[in-house]
């Protein structure tokens, strides 16, 4: 065995009613005023207002920064870390789905210089972090209250980029199921998928290690099991918990074992207006069957924790029948199928190969190489 270093968030409390540990939390770090960086729909569920009660009851004076959109903008970013500077903060507390926690990473990422930004892009380029850091979850899904990525999107390149930095992992993560109660059952299916993802590309990566393998299989294991059932009924409340637990493991592992072509590829989608969840829920299991041969013991492993009946099969077929369920699974819970369902047909491929190239970072991780001519392949298997 090599050798091999893990990382997380510097305190992640877990379970019902974790937001109201935000106040004691930030209070007992000697924090005296609080930015929350969110989106409108967290102030129309009343959540911000929840979150700022009680920030505000523990002695910390809170202001609200709500102007994250679905697919964040390189400007959006830039907005908060200037209001960051601005406002004379000791902290900022990222609350909803993940685009407010890598809105809240990056602001606090460059809240001395907030121009500078496009210069953090990339892996370790950020110089350092003043500002105290609190990410609240409100989705299962991207697992960023636990990782130390922040992806924004570049509208001049119409592509998204990602920053990556020890810097942006959380001082204190509050992961707390019942703020997914209100996801509709889209949202918690595109989420799911991207959790899955993010479970499945750090298993088979190439800097996969035992404590991240153990991660990864645990969250296939109740993201696979719950995801059908969260996505049924949105108010179970197990479902909910176990999913949640599902993606912030996967976080755990991917922060530390790194993703591959899937997301390579749902990155240059992103160019092309299609959300990141429903991006990686299309493409996952068209990549997991170019990766298969890479390591088919390993394929064979997801089948068995995805609950599949292999008895009597060889680690192909097993590999083969894991491939499947993850297809049926993203098709059952209403996740596209085909590129031409999300708006990209045959004559757009060519840019998104290219784009999805550019992926570096990405896919030197990935457990099969993945040049231009294995993109094309991998994408025009997806034209349906």
């Amino acid at each position: 065995m090599g050798l091999s270093a893990f990382k997380t968030a510097g305190k992640v409390i877990v379970g019902r009613g974790a937001l109201a540990q935000a106040g004691p939390e930030a209070a007992s770090l000697g924090k005296g005023r609080a930015l929350v960086v969110t989106d409108g729909t967290m102030v129309d569920l009343g959540l911000v207002g929840k979150l700022v009660e009680n920030l505000e009851a523990n002695g910390v004076k809170t202001d609200v920064f709500a102007d994250v959109e679905p697919e964040p903008s390189m400007r959006t970013a830039i907005n908060c870390a200037a209001r960051l500077q601005d406002g004379g903060y000791d902290l900022v507390v990222g609350l909803g789905g993940g685009s407010c926690l890598d809105v809240a990473k990056a602001g606090a990422a460059a809240m001395d210089d907030p121009e500078s930004l496009p210069q953090y892009l990339g892996t370790n380029k950020v110089p350092g972090r003043k500002i105290g850091l609190f990410l609240i979850p409100t989705t299962a899904g991207t697992g960023t209250e636990v990782t130390p990525n922040a992806i924004v999107l570049d509208t001049d390149k119409h592509e998204k980029q990602g920053i990556v930095s020890p810097y942006l992992y959380a001082d204190v993560s509050l992961v707390d199921a019942e703020l997914t109660l209100s996801k509709p059952p889209a949202v918690t299916a595109a989420t799911g998928m991207d959790a899955l993802t993010h479970a499945i590309e750090a298993f088979v990566s190439r800097n996969a290690s035992p404590m991240t393998d153990l991660l990864a299989l645990e969250a296939v294991r109740l993201i696979s099991a719950n995801l059908r059932r969260a996505v049924a009924d949105g108010s179970n409340m197990e479902a909910r918990e176990q999913m949640m637990m599902g993606s912030m493991l996967a976080g755990m592992a991917f922060a530390n074992a790194g993703l591959g072509a899937v997301h390579a590829i749902a990155m240059a989608m992103g160019g092309f207006g299609v959300t990141h969840g429903r991006a990686n829920a299309l493409m996952l299991p068209y990549v997991m069957r170019f990766n298969r041969e890479s390591n088919p013991e390993k394929f064979a492993r997801l089948a068995a924790v995805m609950g599949l009946d292999v008895q009597g099969l060889n680690v192909d077929e097993a590999g083969e029948q894991a491939v499947d369920a993850v297809a049926r699974l993203g098709k059952d819970v209403g996740c596209p199928q085909t590129l031409p369902e999300v708006g990209i047909d045959s004559d757009r491929l060519d840019l998104l190969v290219q784009k999805s190239f550019d992926q570096q970072r990405l896919l030197r991780n990935n457990p099969r190489p993945a040049g231009m001519a294995e993109l094309e392949q991998i994408c025009r298997s997806a034209l349906g």
